[in-house]
């Protein structure tokens, strides 16, 4: 024990001359002890000036608050961690400060009068950091304003600052080792950029009510379990035809997409496919221009897919469906699922999203709590854009459709180096299955892009019209 308290004070004297350091190189400089030359004797000796300096003993309760000490004219006194308390009266008396490892530290808020250098002085006593290295990886940020900001100003109070009693800080860690706000930069040993490739494997799943396993789907990406400020929970299932263009597509999507995704071709599109002798060829053909994937195999396809989706809710009670996403003839039979199947309280999906689709008769609605996204490309060469767009007016009230039209791109959105208009693996814009899987990422984790032409799109007024915003692809409203 005798050897822990002397390590504590040797800590606390070098925390002191860093401070001491770090403020001669700064504009302000504020009160604290001048640093000793040699070590500061163990805490059961006052430290010199009347400072606490109180050591992580009694189970670590009790914590150095600052390396100075208090500072008596300022009228607040040195920090230390007080025992967490959820009580309301008790939180309006403290401060609290999230730690980076999940854990919660309060403080006694005492008017508001510490400044911001005694609280990360307190801070790395509690992280057992040196207080340049604390700011070095962490910021400390206050998540009640609007963005949140950095507290940067080490000189100001609590109060100065801008917080109330019982704020709450996160201390949040930097990104890649930033340098602080004019410190000198910190030597970040080079890593190796490594072209990050997400996992794919494949899953065996029902097609019929007896269980036949005559379907393989190929999993690509990694789950994600909760909800963060850029990225979403769940996984999304995405289908398509035998075509060749068709899976190109869909294994394009899924290297980009931000989800865990599984893609898979679906029984009853393979044997409608089959049966019209086009095999693996072009899979949406039709005399009409559009898929004839209609009456028996339509509901086929629908029961299908509900044999799908409660097979994957059977592997973890937990396993949520951000969205349903579905080119081409397949589009139609996810389309019928909605409708049919959508109203019921255990379906996992109430998010769908159409690429290249002939959108049914044009009057299938899913239920009112669904949300529906179209992209589809103006040179698609097997079903006219002209049905995309009377679909997004028959059904935009609400903003229930919401419609994505892509300039030059084909059927398949150019993926395989296939697409119409002549662009090759392009469209206006970009790759277009870089384009279409940018659009779906920002509609489903809820990224807002301003653009002007875009009432006009959802208003429906280019109904027949062949004029298309530069940036149409790009702009979406909710």
């Amino acid at each position: 024990r005798r050897q822990r308290e002397a390590e504590k004070a040797l800590l606390l004297a070098e925390a002191r001359a860093d401070r001491a350091h770090r403020q001669a190189r700064r504009p302000f400089a504020p009160p604290e002890a001048a640093p000793p030359e040699k070590a500061a004797p163990a805490p059961s000796v006052p430290p010199p000036g009347g400072g606490a300096a109180r050591g992580l003993g009694g189970g670590g309760s009790e914590v150095a608050a600052d390396e100075g000490g208090a500072d008596a004219a300022g009228g607040w006194s040195a920090l230390h961690s007080l025992p967490p308390s959820s009580d309301a009266s008790a939180r309006r008396e403290r401060f609290s400060v999230r730690l980076p490892a999940g854990g919660v530290v309060q403080a006694a808020w005492q008017g508001g009068r510490p400044p911001v250098w005694a609280v990360l002085g307190w801070l790395a006593a509690v992280l057992k950091l040196d207080v340049d290295e604390l700011i070095g990886k962490y910021a400390l940020v206050d998540r009640s304003s609007l963005p949140p900001r950095e507290l940067e100003d080490e000189a100001a109070t609590l109060r100065a600052a801008g917080l109330a009693a019982g704020a709450t800080l996160l201390l949040q860690p930097r990104a890649g080792g930033a340098p602080m706000r004019g410190g000198a930069a910190r030597r970040v040993p080079p890593r190796r950029a490594r072209k990050s490739e997400a996992p794919v494997s494949e899953m065996r799943l029902p097609s019929g009510p007896r269980g036949e396993m005559e379907t393989v789907g190929r999993l690509c990406g990694s789950y994600t379990f909760a909800d963060e400020a850029f990225r979403k929970a769940g996984m999304l299932v995405l289908l398509h035809g035998p075509s060749a263009s068709s899976r190109a597509l869909a294994h394009e999507l899924q290297a980009r997409l931000h989800f865990l995704s599984l893609a898979l071709v679906p029984a009853s599109v393979r044997r409608l496919a089959a049966a019209a002798g086009s095999g693996e060829g072009e899979d949406d053909a039709g005399d009409a221009g559009y898929s004839a994937f209609g009456g028996d195999s339509l509901e086929a396809g629908a029961e299908e897919l509900h044999i799908v989706m409660r097979f994957l809710q059977a592997q973890h009670p937990a396993l949520q469906v951000r969205a349903l996403l579905a080119h081409g003839e397949a589009a139609d039979a996810a389309l019928r699922y909605a409708v049919q199947f959508g109203r019921a309280a255990s379906c996992p999906v109430r998010r769908l999203v159409l690429l290249g689709a002939p959108h049914g008769s044009l009057s299938d609605a899913p239920p009112e709590a669904w949300s529906v996204l179209s992209v589809h490309g103006t040179a698609d060469e097997h079903v006219a854009v002209l049905r995309a767009r009377m679909y997004h007016r028959q059904h935009l009230a609400g903003g229930r459709h919401i419609l994505r039209l892509l300039d030059g791109a084909g059927h398949s959105f150019g993926a395989n180096g296939e697409g119409g208009g002549g662009g090759g693996g392009q469209v206006a814009g970009g790759s277009g299955p870089e384009m279409v899987a940018s659009i779906v990422n920002d509609w489903l984790e809820g990224a807002r892009r301003l653009n002007e032409q875009a009432a006009s799109e959802e208003d429906g007024d280019n109904l027949g019209g062949d004029k298309q915003a530069d940036d149409d692809d790009l702009a979406f409203y909710f």
